[in-house]
């Protein structure tokens, strides 16, 4: 077994730890947040920015299943990475904008000794979905387009597919090794 087939058959391995880093924020903020109360301002953006927070390592985790599947040539897997990033992307601006809008209706709550912190903690999570949101729709649009050639390219054992032509050039004066 040379060193690429070992590299591939650990690619695979890649899928459960991608879930891991994208699914066990959602699951700690889903245990953070229960119950749901969407209809509470606070809870919103509580809910809001501890979920702005962990999205570094859920970008993260996205991008190692898209280079898997990529690398891999799952052709499915990356599109429907793809729209998942399109999508997060597309819902993250909304939710920035209701993220200030809790913020602006909460700010005046908040006693004058804290308002440094919760201004500070709210600003951090702005900053995380403000940078999040370009970086997925980016991948999400660099996903989608390599699912759609990512077949062509993928080689069953990932080296450079075969030429038709040669890929050195013979020298017309030397003929079977031996000079005229």
């Amino acid at each position: 077994m040379d060193r690429t087939s070992d590299f591939r058959s650990f690619l695979p391995g890649i899928y459960p730890v991608a879930a891991l880093l994208v699914l066990a924020p959602l699951a700690d903020l889903l245990g953070l947040g229960w119950p749901l109360r969407p209809a509470e301002s606070t809870w919103r953006f509580g809910a809001l920015g501890l979920g702005f927070g962990s999205l570094t390592v859920q970008v993260l985790g996205v991008t190692l299943a898209m280079g898997a599947a990529a690398a891999l040539g799952h052709r499915r897997m990356l599109r429907f990475l793809a729209f998942g990033s399109l999508t997060v992307g597309t819902l993250l601006i909304a939710g920035i904008a209701r993220f200030l809008l809790d913020y602006g209706q909460l700010r005046d709550a908040v006693p004058a000794a804290e308002q440094t912190g919760f201004d500070s903690s709210s600003f951090r999570a702005l900053i995380s979905a403000t940078l999040a949101v370009p970086v997925l729709l980016a991948l999400g649009a660099r996903a989608l387009a390599g699912s759609r050639d990512t077949a062509s390219r993928a080689t069953p054992d990932w080296r450079e597919p075969e030429r038709s032509t040669p890929s050195v050039i013979p020298f017309p004066h030397r003929r079977h090794g031996r000079t005229r």
